[in-house]
């Protein structure tokens, strides 16, 4: 069972589903959520 979340590892996957969804859909709005949460991702890293 999982005890705790690495913040890295939400990083690189948020940042890997936003080039998936960039590559697929490049005009669509989840691309500007994805955007959104891996920058919300990146300031918590920095605070944690």
């Amino acid at each position: 069972m999982y005890q705790a979340l690495e913040i890295s590892k939400i990083i690189q996957t948020i940042d890997r589903l936003s080039t998936r969804i960039n590559d697929c859909f490049p005009e669509s709005g989840i691309k500007g959520v994805c955007v959104e949460l891996l920058q919300c991702a990146r300031g918590l890293s920095q605070k944690i």
